[in-house]
């Protein structure tokens, strides 16, 4: 760690404990205009400084990324009309009737109502990465299916938008809703809801297939499997599943591995960051939009309410005696870290050289009943299956729970899938 960021970090931990919800306009506004306390909150929240991933943000937040120029290209949605429409010409500027460009950020006042229209906005049109690869499973209708890409009720797809650059020509980019939202059964979009069905390493391997890759060398990006995305630039295949972004406020610390210790400051620190380094340090977003992207993501998970004991007493003594340790039936997490071997699952993402800590973050329950995917590899697809101990050969680790009769079993899982949900569902 550089002198200078770790004799800011003490003035972070004291600030950091000073946050709540009243202020949190105050320390976004302070995150924009403050250097010293971005690099203070920043170093304060690195657990394991010594990794890939903190060590690169350490070297190079203060001065290098901060000089760079702030990015808020004209954007527009992807729709239907759009599905076929490049494959000739992927790179053309949109017609009239495909839509005008945008950029996301406009005049901002700097209130909460404001601050969230503007993040919800960024979550469905900021461009995180531009992906001309994922732009290809535009090409047709099945394509789309393949590639897991939803279209919404609004005609939108999968959260893909055009982006128009500085030569003039316009790319496909992903945004934050292509990993995190699906569709309801109305078409509607759910924000944070991960989409289970999203395959980029499908989508990868094709696009190279097409080109005249290597089946063989390409196989790596069949292992990913829906839902799955591999962020750890660590040389190992190590995909991790896409969370569910509707309990990160009551997370203790951010990645599954646990690199961040979480609150909203550090939240909008791990975005902007994010969206400097999938654009290959060439760009920075407009801080407003990153702190506008975190407040609307913590406040994901304000529906719901804890586990209902009153309608299923037996569900939440099993809950209590095998769960509550770790996981609380209000969405929090008392244990916030779980150690590798503790937990016995695959400790590839755990033991990474970019991200790794030694530690897996024990995930939030908030919503749970709605997930597709569970452990940090996304390999159980259920509670039921989570709970069974014929799993524990084929998926190894979490017996948590395991050793119960049927009916214990079968009561814990009613019980659990209550915490967040909204009553009655």
């Amino acid at each position: 760690m550089s002198a200078r960021l770790a004799g800011l970090a003490l003035v972070a931990l004291v600030a950091a404990g000073c946050a709540t919800d009243d202020g949190a306009l105050a320390e976004g506004a302070r995150y924009v205009s403050d250097a010293d306390f971005r690099e203070a909150r920043l170093a304060a929240s690195f657990v394991a400084p010594e990794n890939g991933y903190s060590g690169l943000r350490i070297e190079r937040y203060g001065e290098q990324w901060s000089a760079l120029e702030p990015w808020n290209p004209p954007v527009r949605a992807v729709t239907e009309a759009d599905v076929g429409a490049f494959v000739d010409d992927p790179w053309r500027p949109s017609t009239a009737e495909g839509g005008a460009l945008r950029p996301v950020l406009g005049e901002l006042e700097w209130t909460e109502e404001a601050l969230l229209a503007l993040g919800e906005q960024a979550f469905e049109r900021y461009p995180v990465q531009l992906a001309d690869t994922i732009g290809e499973a535009t090409a047709s209708r099945e394509a789309l299916d393949r590639g897991g890409l939803w279209v919404d009720d609004r005609a939108r797809v999968g959260g893909l938008v055009r982006v128009r650059v500085a030569d003039g020509s316009e790319h496909f980019a992903v945004t934050c809703a292509t990993c995190h939202a699906r569709t309801d059964d109305r078409g509607r979009l759910v924000h944070g809801a991960t989409n289970p069905r999203f395959d980029w390493g499908a989508i990868a391997y094709d696009r190279a297939l097409a080109r005249g890759g290597d089946p063989d060398a390409l196989a790596y990006l069949l292992t990913w499997g829906p839902g799955q995305v591999d962020v750890t630039p660590d040389d190992a295949d190590n995909a991790a599943a896409i969370t569910d972004l509707r309990g990160v406020s009551r997370h203790r610390y951010l990645h599954w591995a646990g690199t961040i210790e979480n609150d909203l400051v550090a939240l909008a620190l791990r975005l902007e960051t994010l969206l400097i380094t999938s654009v290959q340090q060439a760009r920075r977003p407009p801080r407003e939009v990153a702190f506008a992207l975190a407040l609307y993501v913590w406040r994901m998970g304000e529906g719901g309410a804890p586990g209902d004991a009153a309608s299923e007493p037996e569900g939440a003594r099993q809950f209590e005696r095998h769960c509550a340790s770790c996981h609380g039936a209000d969405g929090e997490v008392p244990t916030p870290r779980v150690r590798i071997a503790d937990v016995g699952t695959d400790p590839a993402v755990g033991e990474s050289r970019t991200r790794g800590t030694g530690f897996y973050r024990t995930p939030s329950l908030w919503r749970v009943v709605e997930r597709r995917q569970l452990l940090h590899d996304g390999s159980i697809e259920s509670l039921e299956a989570l709970l069974d101990p014929a799993r524990l050969g084929d998926a190894p680790g979490h017996d948590w729970g395991t050793q119960l009769d049927p009916a214990e079993r079968a009561a814990l899982i009613r019980f659990t899938r209550t915490i967040g949900a909204a009553r009655g569902e």
